[in-house]
């Protein structure tokens, strides 16, 4: 009996699936089948290999002037940073579901690279100095900074204007004429690995984020779900209840021919972490395939009208719902 027993709970976990509803972890499992990979083409690592392994990139980098130096922060100069817009960079990734998260400051520019605890969501921020929340930053080479974001969002709320940013080999010190706080890094966690999903999402559309901000808002009202739907050339947006349902057309905003075909449903709570988005770009390309995960990719300006450069993107993943038969 206890045999047929253990064999009919195996049957079970075998045969059964996920709540329907529930997030599908596509974008943890695409990083897992690809990490797999790659520890197959492994060679078998000393303890030299590994102790050196964890320690943090950017703890030994080459200075400007050719020597090698083991605290590069001590040669890095002042960034002045203009607080509104790095506030709004602060804010947003509060909202993100990572409380900690690591700045990547290279020579070019700032990267940020984050999954959330659960996760079914990526996001990934590229941006250049040239963006006007940076102020006379000079860079003399890479280095990265894990902070908690809560903390430094509490922190900045006390500045209403430009402040500066130092950057010690522990920690970060912001600041301003009249005052100081100083927060302590958080153990360097490496970037994940972005999965490559460009050939699975079939369907493609730009518009504008208050647009998108819409038909968020809309949905949200009855559900906690929404639907895209892309077919002849048109995406349909749905939303329903018990009671209730939404339903919005949308076409291309730039004249873009062909949209393809794909259908997911996504969470409406994740997407509404992106409102904030607003505040560096003025429009997103969506992109998605049959149950594949939604891409919003937000082209990033340094300034508004026809004279403005793109100087960075925000990317963002969401794993979609999936829903029983």
């Amino acid at each position: 009996m206890e045999e047929n027993k253990e064999v009919e709970e195996e049957m079970e976990k075998e045969l059964s699936g996920k709540p329907e509803g529930e997030p599908d972890d596509i974008v943890s499992e695409a990083l897992e089948e690809e990490q797999a990979e790659e520890v197959e083409e492994e060679t078998e690592e000393t303890p030299e290999e590994t102790a050196e392994q964890k320690e943090p990139e950017g703890m030994l980098q080459k200075g400007s002037d050719g020597k090698v130096y083991k605290k590069p922060y001590e040669q890095m100069e002042r960034a002045y940073i203009t607080a509104t817009k790095f506030k709004s960079l602060v804010k947003f990734l509060s909202d993100f579901e990572k409380e900690d998260i690591t700045f990547d400051l290279t020579e070019n520019g700032l990267e940020i690279k984050a999954v959330d605890d659960a996760h079914t969501s990526m996001f990934i921020m590229n941006m250049d100095y040239s963006h006007d929340m940076f102020k006379d930053m000079k860079i003399p080479f890479p280095f990265k900074m894990t902070v908690n974001i809560p903390t430094l969002d509490k922190i900045l709320k006390a500045f209403s204007h430009d402040v500066v940013l130092e950057i010690e080999p522990t920690r970060l010190i912001v600041k301003d004429s009249s005052k100081l706080y100083r927060t302590s890094f958080i153990a360097y966690e490496y970037p994940p690995k972005i999965p490559n999903l460009e050939d699975k999402l079939t369907a493609e559309i730009e518009i504008t984020v208050s647009k998108l901000n819409e038909l968020v808002r809309n949905a949200d009202r009855i559900t906690d779900n929404i639907r895209l739907n892309a077919k002849d050339n048109t995406v349909l947006v749905t939303a329903e209840s018990e009671t209730t349902d939404f339903e919005a057309k949308l076409t291309p905003s730039n004249g873009l021919e062909n949209i393809g075909e794909g259908k997911g449903l996504y969470p409406i709570d994740q997407l509404k972490q992106m409102s904030r988005a607003g505040d560096f770009a003025d429009k997103v390309i969506m992109k998605w395939g049959n149950d594949y995960p939604l891409m919003l990719k937000y082209p990033i300006k340094d300034g508004y009208g026809e004279n403005a450069r793109e100087c960075g993107e925000l990317k963002f993943l969401l794993a979609p719902r999936i829903e029983s038969d």
